[in-house]
């Protein structure tokens, strides 16, 4: 802007020498170097300099005014597509009873080029966090299918409640006693998970499908274990723990934690 400033000071400038009492040199004979009709054209030349560099700066200010422009638009649409977000979430939650937190950091984990600056919007969701959904689901689902071991019926619990994690979100709290692990440690971890895990599956699975839905992308198919061999798999190793385990109880969470002897 200075520089701008600069430039119509010293056209100003030769304008007003060069206009300068014109009707005095109209007498000068010096070789006829000068006249007045040399002097119109000079003042003519410059005159034109100015427009153009007038027009010039029009078109640079509207350059940036429509850039300006642009990046409001695209931050507007980043506000409105975060609202969106938010309302699919609330909406998601009342229908299926679970609980979404960090709900703007779960946009911004699938979204994370959008921001208030306008510079960048997309709508699709990032690729390397959808294909790491979509690779910890397809192993839990496809485990559902065989017969799991304690040990591996412990390690599907731990990925669905990591699963869970990866999409900001938990199933409200259960009013049965659910499976809760490392009841020898201070610190216990209450899973959510009670004695049908089919409720929890169709969860993860439907939460899933609507951010992919609100990606743009195709929605997955539902994940029904209601009466499904697994269910009752899984109640087995529920009844096991609920008689007496080692490192994990059956209990609500908070409740004191009542040690049993391990059923023989």
């Amino acid at each position: 802007m200075n520089k701008d400033w600069r430039v119509v000071c010293w056209a100003l400038l030769v304008i007003v020498i060069l206009s300068i009492d014109v009707k005095s040199y109209s007498d000068f004979t010096l070789k006829k170097e000068f006249s007045v009709s040399d002097i119109v054209g000079m003042l003519s030349a410059i005159a034109a300099a100015v427009a153009a560099w007038a027009a010039w700066r029009a078109a640079d200010i509207a350059k940036s005014s429509s850039e300006d422009n642009n990046s409001f638009s695209k931050a507007q649409l980043f506000i409105s597509h975060r609202a969106d977000f938010v309302d699919m979430l609330d909406y998601t939650a009342k229908e299926l009873g679970v609980i979404f937190y960090q709900k703007n950091d779960l946009y911004s984990k699938l979204f994370p080029s959008n921001h208030y600056s306008g510079d960048v919007f997309e709508s699709s969701g990032s690729d390397e966090v959808v294909e790491k959904w979509l690779e910890l689901r397809k192993s839990i689902v496809e485990r559902t299918e065989n017969g799991l071991s304690d040990d591996e019926l412990f390690l599907w619990i731990v990925d669905c409640m990591e699963l869970r994690r990866e999409m900001y979100f938990e199933d409200k709290r259960q009013t049965e006693p659910q499976i809760c692990f490392w009841a020898f440690s201070e610190h216990v971890t209450d899973t959510g998970f009670v004695s049908s895990p089919a409720r929890h599956v169709f969860n993860i699975s439907e939460v899933m499908s609507r951010l992919l839905k609100f990606c743009g992308r195709q929605r997955l198919e539902d994940v029904l274990l209601e009466g499904h061999p697994f269910e009752g798999h899984y109640k087995v190793y529920y009844d096991k723990i609920e008689r007496g385990h080692d490192y994990h109880y059956v209990g609500m969470p908070g409740e004191p934690i009542i040690r049993k002897e391990r059923a023989s």
